[in-house]
Protein backbone atom coordinates (compact mmCIF):
# COMPACT_ATOMS: atom_id res chain seq x y z
CA UNK A 1 0.00 0.00 0.00
CA UNK A 2 1.38 3.44 -0.96
CA UNK A 3 -0.12 5.37 1.91
CA UNK A 4 -3.05 5.78 4.25
CA UNK A 5 -5.31 8.54 5.48
CA UNK A 6 -7.19 8.41 8.77
CA UNK A 7 -10.27 10.42 9.62
CA UNK A 8 -13.16 10.31 12.11
CA UNK A 9 -16.55 11.99 12.36
CA UNK A 10 -16.49 13.53 8.86
CA UNK A 11 -19.49 14.13 6.63
CA UNK A 12 -19.76 12.16 3.40
CA UNK A 13 -18.83 15.11 1.17
CA UNK A 14 -15.74 15.74 3.32
CA UNK A 15 -14.71 12.10 3.02
CA UNK A 16 -15.14 12.34 -0.75
CA UNK A 17 -12.73 15.28 -0.78
CA UNK A 18 -10.21 13.31 1.27
CA UNK A 19 -10.46 10.36 -1.12
CA UNK A 20 -9.85 12.62 -4.10
CA UNK A 21 -6.79 14.03 -2.38
CA UNK A 22 -5.60 10.47 -1.64
CA UNK A 23 -5.95 9.58 -5.31
CA UNK A 24 -3.97 12.68 -6.30
CA UNK A 25 -1.17 11.97 -3.84
CA UNK A 26 -0.91 8.32 -4.88
CA UNK A 27 -0.82 9.31 -8.55
CA UNK A 28 2.06 11.69 -7.78
CA UNK A 29 3.90 8.90 -5.94
CA UNK A 30 3.51 6.54 -8.88
CA UNK A 31 4.78 9.08 -11.42
CA UNK A 32 7.61 10.06 -9.09
CA UNK A 33 8.79 6.45 -8.99
CA UNK A 34 8.70 6.33 -12.78
CA UNK A 35 11.29 9.10 -12.78
CA UNK A 36 13.43 7.70 -9.99
CA UNK A 37 13.57 4.07 -11.05
CA UNK A 38 14.67 4.69 -14.65
CA UNK A 39 18.36 4.03 -15.15
CA UNK A 40 18.76 6.50 -18.00
CA UNK A 41 16.92 8.84 -20.30
CA UNK A 42 15.99 6.09 -22.79
CA UNK A 43 14.19 4.02 -20.15
CA UNK A 44 12.70 7.18 -18.70
CA UNK A 45 11.40 8.17 -22.13
CA UNK A 46 9.66 4.82 -22.65
CA UNK A 47 8.06 4.82 -19.20
CA UNK A 48 6.87 8.41 -19.23
CA UNK A 49 5.52 8.63 -22.78
CA UNK A 50 2.51 6.56 -21.77
CA UNK A 51 1.91 8.82 -18.77
CA UNK A 52 2.34 12.09 -20.65
CA UNK A 53 0.35 11.15 -23.79
CA UNK A 54 2.97 12.88 -25.89
CA UNK A 55 2.62 16.27 -24.17
CA UNK A 56 5.63 18.51 -24.88
CA UNK A 57 5.88 19.98 -21.39
CA UNK A 58 5.88 16.60 -19.67
CA UNK A 59 8.57 15.30 -21.98
CA UNK A 60 10.72 18.38 -21.40
CA UNK A 61 10.52 18.21 -17.60
CA UNK A 62 11.35 14.51 -17.62
CA UNK A 63 14.27 15.15 -19.95
CA UNK A 64 15.47 17.95 -17.67
CA UNK A 65 15.23 15.79 -14.55
CA UNK A 66 17.03 13.00 -16.39
CA UNK A 67 19.89 15.37 -17.19
CA UNK A 68 20.07 16.55 -13.57
CA UNK A 69 20.38 12.93 -12.43
CA UNK A 70 23.00 12.26 -15.09
CA UNK A 71 25.08 15.24 -13.93
CA UNK A 72 24.98 13.79 -10.42
CA UNK A 73 27.12 10.93 -11.71
CA UNK A 74 30.05 13.28 -12.28
CA UNK A 75 32.91 12.37 -9.91
CA UNK A 76 32.73 15.64 -7.94
CA UNK A 77 28.92 15.54 -7.63
CA UNK A 78 28.09 11.89 -6.94
CA UNK A 79 27.63 12.26 -3.18
CA UNK A 80 23.98 13.06 -2.51
CA UNK A 81 22.97 15.59 0.15
CA UNK A 82 19.22 15.79 0.72
CA UNK A 83 19.00 19.56 1.41
CA UNK A 84 20.86 20.28 -1.84
CA UNK A 85 18.66 17.86 -3.78
CA UNK A 86 15.58 19.63 -2.41
CA UNK A 87 17.07 22.97 -3.44
CA UNK A 88 17.50 21.69 -7.00
CA UNK A 89 13.83 20.66 -7.00
CA UNK A 90 12.89 24.14 -5.80
CA UNK A 91 15.00 25.79 -8.49
CA UNK A 92 13.39 23.54 -11.08
CA UNK A 93 9.92 24.61 -9.91
CA UNK A 94 10.97 28.25 -10.05
CA UNK A 95 12.26 27.99 -13.62
CA UNK A 96 9.53 25.80 -15.13
CA UNK A 97 8.56 28.35 -17.77
CA UNK A 98 12.12 28.29 -19.09
CA UNK A 99 12.44 24.51 -18.85
CA UNK A 100 9.19 23.49 -20.54
CA UNK A 101 8.30 26.65 -22.44
CA UNK A 102 5.63 29.21 -21.61
CA UNK A 103 2.86 27.60 -23.68
CA UNK A 104 3.42 24.15 -22.15
CA UNK A 105 3.62 25.72 -18.69
CA UNK A 106 0.19 27.30 -19.14
CA UNK A 107 -1.50 24.10 -20.29
CA UNK A 108 0.39 21.43 -18.33
CA UNK A 109 1.40 23.16 -15.08
CA UNK A 110 -0.49 20.88 -12.71
CA UNK A 111 0.69 17.64 -14.37
CA UNK A 112 4.29 18.88 -14.41
CA UNK A 113 4.20 19.93 -10.76
CA UNK A 114 2.67 16.55 -9.85
CA UNK A 115 5.93 14.94 -10.96
CA UNK A 116 8.15 17.55 -9.35
CA UNK A 117 6.45 18.49 -6.09
CA UNK A 118 6.71 15.74 -3.49
CA UNK A 119 6.74 18.04 -0.45
CA UNK A 120 4.22 17.55 2.32
CA UNK A 121 2.31 20.77 1.59
CA UNK A 122 2.73 21.09 -2.17
CA UNK A 123 4.85 24.15 -1.43
CA UNK A 124 6.50 24.18 -4.85
CA UNK A 125 3.22 25.02 -6.55
CA UNK A 126 3.70 28.65 -5.45
CA UNK A 127 7.48 28.87 -5.63
CA UNK A 128 8.70 32.14 -7.15
CA UNK A 129 12.07 33.45 -5.99
CA UNK A 130 14.37 31.39 -3.79
CA UNK A 131 16.54 32.53 -0.89
CA UNK A 132 19.13 29.90 0.01
CA UNK A 133 20.82 30.49 3.38
CA UNK A 134 23.52 27.95 3.94
CA UNK A 135 26.83 27.29 5.65
CA UNK A 136 30.21 27.18 3.95
CA UNK A 137 31.54 24.07 2.23
CA UNK A 138 28.18 22.34 1.77
CA UNK A 139 28.31 22.07 -2.02
CA UNK A 140 26.46 25.29 -2.87
CA UNK A 141 28.62 26.23 -5.87
CA UNK A 142 28.59 22.64 -7.13
CA UNK A 143 24.80 22.55 -6.84
CA UNK A 144 24.30 25.92 -8.52
CA UNK A 145 26.66 24.89 -11.30
CA UNK A 146 24.78 21.62 -11.81
CA UNK A 147 21.43 23.35 -12.15
CA UNK A 148 22.82 26.14 -14.34
CA UNK A 149 24.42 23.59 -16.69
CA UNK A 150 21.09 21.78 -17.11
CA UNK A 151 19.17 25.03 -17.60
CA UNK A 152 21.49 26.40 -20.28
CA UNK A 153 21.53 22.96 -21.99
CA UNK A 154 17.76 22.53 -22.22
CA UNK A 155 16.17 25.94 -21.59
CA UNK A 156 13.50 27.13 -24.01
CA UNK A 157 13.69 30.60 -25.52
CA UNK A 158 17.32 31.36 -26.32
CA UNK A 159 19.22 34.61 -25.87
CA UNK A 160 20.30 36.04 -22.52
CA UNK A 161 19.08 33.13 -20.43
CA UNK A 162 21.03 33.20 -17.15
CA UNK A 163 23.24 35.83 -15.53
CA UNK A 164 25.31 35.29 -12.39
CA UNK A 165 25.97 38.19 -10.03
CA UNK A 166 28.16 38.18 -6.95
CA UNK A 167 30.36 40.34 -4.76
CA UNK A 168 32.91 40.53 -7.57
CA UNK A 169 33.34 39.32 -11.11
CA UNK A 170 35.79 36.57 -10.14
CA UNK A 171 33.25 35.10 -7.73
CA UNK A 172 30.51 35.15 -10.37
CA UNK A 173 32.89 33.47 -12.80
CA UNK A 174 33.33 30.58 -10.35
CA UNK A 175 29.65 29.64 -10.75
CA UNK A 176 29.95 29.83 -14.55
CA UNK A 177 33.08 27.70 -14.36
CA UNK A 178 31.24 25.14 -12.22
CA UNK A 179 28.51 24.88 -14.88
CA UNK A 180 31.09 24.44 -17.64
CA UNK A 181 32.66 21.50 -15.84
CA UNK A 182 29.39 19.56 -16.15
CA UNK A 183 29.14 20.31 -19.86
CA UNK A 184 32.74 19.22 -20.46
CA UNK A 185 31.97 16.02 -18.55
CA UNK A 186 28.77 15.52 -20.57
CA UNK A 187 30.72 15.68 -23.82
CA UNK A 188 32.74 12.67 -22.65
CA UNK A 189 29.80 10.93 -20.96
CA UNK A 190 26.87 11.64 -23.29
CA UNK A 191 23.24 11.08 -22.44
CA UNK A 192 21.02 9.74 -25.22
CA UNK A 193 18.53 12.37 -26.35
CA UNK A 194 20.44 15.27 -24.79
CA UNK A 195 23.19 16.63 -27.03
CA UNK A 196 23.83 20.32 -26.26
CA UNK A 197 26.61 21.97 -28.27
CA UNK A 198 28.97 24.58 -26.84
CA UNK A 199 28.95 27.44 -29.34
CA UNK A 200 31.32 29.79 -27.52
CA UNK A 201 33.26 29.50 -24.29
CA UNK A 202 35.32 32.13 -22.50
CA UNK A 203 36.02 33.03 -18.90
CA UNK A 204 32.92 35.20 -18.47
CA UNK A 205 30.40 33.66 -20.82
CA UNK A 206 29.10 30.36 -22.12
CA UNK A 207 26.86 29.94 -25.16
CA UNK A 208 25.12 26.62 -25.77
CA UNK A 209 22.89 25.32 -28.56
CA UNK A 210 20.21 23.05 -27.13
CA UNK A 211 18.88 19.84 -28.73
CA UNK A 212 15.77 21.88 -29.64
CA UNK A 213 17.84 24.47 -31.50
CA UNK A 214 17.77 27.33 -28.98
CA UNK A 215 21.02 29.24 -28.42
CA UNK A 216 21.28 30.09 -24.72
CA UNK A 217 23.75 32.39 -23.01
CA UNK A 218 25.09 32.21 -19.45
CA UNK A 219 27.16 35.15 -18.23
CA UNK A 220 29.17 36.20 -15.19
CA UNK A 221 28.46 39.87 -14.59
CA UNK A 222 30.54 42.54 -12.84
CA UNK A 223 29.77 43.89 -9.39
CA UNK A 224 29.45 47.47 -10.62
CA UNK A 225 25.75 48.45 -10.91
CA UNK A 226 26.52 50.73 -13.84
CA UNK A 227 28.11 47.83 -15.69
CA UNK A 228 24.94 45.73 -15.22
CA UNK A 229 22.43 48.40 -16.16
CA UNK A 230 20.35 47.18 -19.07
CA UNK A 231 20.74 43.50 -18.23
CA UNK A 232 17.54 41.56 -18.96
CA UNK A 233 18.18 37.84 -18.38
CA UNK A 234 15.38 35.31 -18.16
CA UNK A 235 16.89 34.09 -14.87
CA UNK A 236 19.52 35.33 -12.43
CA UNK A 237 21.66 33.83 -9.69
CA UNK A 238 22.90 36.18 -6.97
CA UNK A 239 25.75 34.51 -5.13
CA UNK A 240 26.88 35.92 -1.76
CA UNK A 241 24.05 38.41 -2.12
CA UNK A 242 24.10 39.30 1.59
CA UNK A 243 27.47 40.96 1.01
CA UNK A 244 26.41 42.93 -2.06
CA UNK A 245 26.18 46.68 -1.74
CA UNK A 246 22.71 48.21 -1.55
CA UNK A 247 23.11 50.13 -4.81
CA UNK A 248 23.56 46.80 -6.62
CA UNK A 249 19.90 46.06 -5.90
Amino acid sequence: MDGAVFWAGRHIHEISGVLKECARVLAIARERRVVVRSGGLCGLWQDVTSHSSGRAGMKRIIRFMGLLDHFRKAPWANTRFKPNDLMIDRMTATHLKIIVGEDAFKTEKEQILAILDHTARNEMHDTANILWITSRQNGKTTTLGLFAAALVSLGQGGGELLNVYSTNLDRAMQVVKAAKQYLYWLSENPLVGVVPTIVSDNTRMLTVRTPDGWVNEMKARPRDPNGCRGDAPEAAMLDEFAFMTQDMW
